[in-house]
């Protein structure tokens, strides 16, 4: 059994997605449009 978590960010720049990689993340999504993701879900 694989009991490995896998972080993942949806970043909105440059620097929030190097500092997601910092921080541990194994996936990042580069969102150019946060604000209108965010309200469709």
């Amino acid at each position: 059994m694989n009991n490995r978590i896998v972080i993942e960010v949806c970043a909105t720049s440059l620097d929030s997605a190097i500092a997601a990689e910092q921080g541990g993340a194994k996936r990042i999504e580069l969102c150019d449009n946060f604000i209108e993701l965010a309200k469709k879900n």
